[in-house]
């Protein structure tokens, strides 16, 4: 197929899912929902996934095509039980499958452990210029032990690299996914996060009844996600919160011992069913110990408002941005104490929570997604990022300068007003500097404080605030992308003042510096 842009800016898209696609997962619900939402922005898309069971998948929106890539054995990993596709016909379904699918974009979720992901990479690799853009995204984070990178990974890494230096854009799905990226396989990573139908989950029904009820939803069996921690702790909020009461959603299995006083399991629920609990519940209990790459439990209750308490693991504080409470992981006391402030609270809406958990929306996440995938696609044209820094450095000034403009408008202004002026006039001066190799030129480190304040005054319009936020983020992704491929190719890097590139709104996260920085001249 040609490497060309589509035309209107449709694309057609593959998406990998290494996991069964008939068994609920983290990162099958990704990879489905991220279909429903590129299919309802007019693109074509196709899954394709290793599946256990007959009939159609479960939860795929309509127009998403889905294709078999094989039989599933499940392995175990990461402290859980991964359900993949094994041996060369899945392998040769998978490579056949990226390079003649006739898609735009083929993207792998999951590329580090082997399997069909790898198969599909490596082919691309060997496609050459004739091959599509490649996305891929890492959604597990392990952290460095006490002698740095896991030992797995470490004696990993060489082949890993290989299989991942064909892809275009690599993203993690949150900041400590994106340093296991960096800490442990020598790449950089775009942070794109996961999405949660927020919509969906807002408008179910708050059913508050009885008395104070706490929800943990989790695998009972799975050490990792903490249950048989909470139940620990919770004979210590009984003690001071009388006929309160437990809910634990999720399957049981070979989970030993019973279940303490006031406390009741579930089993595996549906959807909505799921949804009403956490919605009807004061709050939601996430005691996992650790292994955790983002945190989509969290922002589920967020969506409804219901308070949150959970381990204190980077994922976690990462998605609560200062919302809910966090504990030490693994410590039945400290959890209970937490849970027994939190139900003497009474059950008030959390709506700060809530209003993070927009961040995370599907309409919000497809949106990153389609400029990542036009960045892979610009980049099949522009292997040195040169135009791509060009024109986001002339879309990042015209956006300061409305900002500037809307500032001097309803009268907010320095002393003298000479910031706000140099940034007005910034919008037409910062292309020509950046096609002459001056990449901040009049884009001074002063004026661009000054936009960072005024992203944050109340009084600018929203439209134009939000812009800025907008331009800068995606010019910060542009640069991060450059860089991983400059690093690869030995080349010199774009060096931008990270107070020049990070303009946004209040809260918002922002990915980490790059690691060896280094200037770039931008030549014509």
């Amino acid at each position: 197929m040609s490497a060309a842009a589509p035309p209107a800016g449709r694309l057609a898209v593959g998406l990998l899912c290494p996991y069964d696609l008939d068994v609920p997962g983290g990162v099958r619900e990704q990879v489905l929902g991220l279909a429903g939402a590129l299919a309802a922005r007019g693109h074509r898309v196709e899954v394709l996934g290793p599946r256990s069971g007959p009939g159609a998948v479960a939860g795929v929106a309509e127009g998403v095509a889905v294709r078999d890539a094989g039989r599933v054995v499940a392995v175990p990993t990461n402290g859980s039980t991964a359900r993949l596709a094994v041996g060369p016909a899945a392998r040769a379904e998978a490579a056949d499958w990226a390079a003649d699918g006739g898609f735009d974009v083929v993207h792998v979720h999951e590329p580090v452990p082997p399997g069909i992901g790898h198969s599909a990479l490596r082919r691309l690799a060997r496609a050459g210029g004739s091959r599509p853009a490649v996305a891929a995204t890492v959604h597990v984070s392990i952290a460095p032990g006490p002698a740095g990178r896991s030992r797995a990974l470490r004696g990993a890494a060489r082949h890993v690299g290989a299989v991942l230096r064909g892809v275009d854009v690599l993203s993690a799905v949150s900041e400590h996914a994106r340093r296991t990226v960096v800490d442990h396989l020598g790449r950089s990573a775009l942070v794109v996060p996961n999405g949660v139908d927020v919509g969906g989950w807002a408008r179910t029904p708050r059913q508050r009844a009885g008395p104070p009820t706490a929800v943990v939803v989790g695998r009972a069996d799975e050490p990792r996600k903490g249950v048989d921690v909470l139940l620990a702790a919770w004979p210590g909020v009984r003690s001071r919160v009388p006929g309160a009461r437990l809910v634990v959603v999720g399957p049981r299995g070979g989970a030993a011992g019973g279940l303490p006083p006031g406390a009741s399991a579930v089993g595996a629920v549906g959807e909505g069913e799921k949804r009403r609990l956490v919605a009807g519940a004061d709050v939601l209990v996430a005691p996992h110990r650790g292994g955790e790459s983002f945190g989509l439990v969290l922002v589920e209750a967020m969506s409804v408002g219901t308070a949150v308490v959970a381990s204190d693991l980077p994922a976690f504080r990462d998605v609560l941005a200062g919302t809910g409470t966090l504990v030490p992981p693994g410590e039945p006391g400290a959890l209970a104490d937490a849970v027994v402030r939190v139900l003497l609270r009474g059950p008030a809406r959390d709506r700060a929570a809530a209003t993070r958990a927009r961040d995370f929306d599907w309409p919000v996440v497809v949106e990153r997604w389609e400029h990542a995938y036009d960045l892979a696609v610009r980049l099949r044209h522009d292997p040195d990022g040169r135009v791509l820094v060009a024109e986001e450095l002339g879309r990042r000034a015209a956006a300061v300068r409305d900002l500037a403009r809307a500032a001097l408008a309803v009268g907010l202004h320095d002393d003298d007003g000479h910031v706000l002026r140099l940034l007005a006039e910034a919008g037409g001066l910062a292309r020509e500097e950046a096609e002459a190799g001056r990449a901040d030129g009049a884009l001074a480190l002063d004026a661009h404080n000054r936009a960072t304040a005024l992203c944050r005054d109340p009084r600018l319009p929203a439209v134009v605030r939000a812009g800025a936020v907008v331009a800068t983020t995606r010019l910060r992704e542009v640069r991060e992308v450059v860089n991983d491929r400059a690093r690869r190719g030995g080349r010199a890097l774009v060096e931008l003042d990270d107070a020049d590139t990070t303009v946004r709104a209040p809260g918002a996260a922002t990915g980490g510096p790059d690691p060896q920085p280094a200037s770039w001249p931008v030549t014509a």
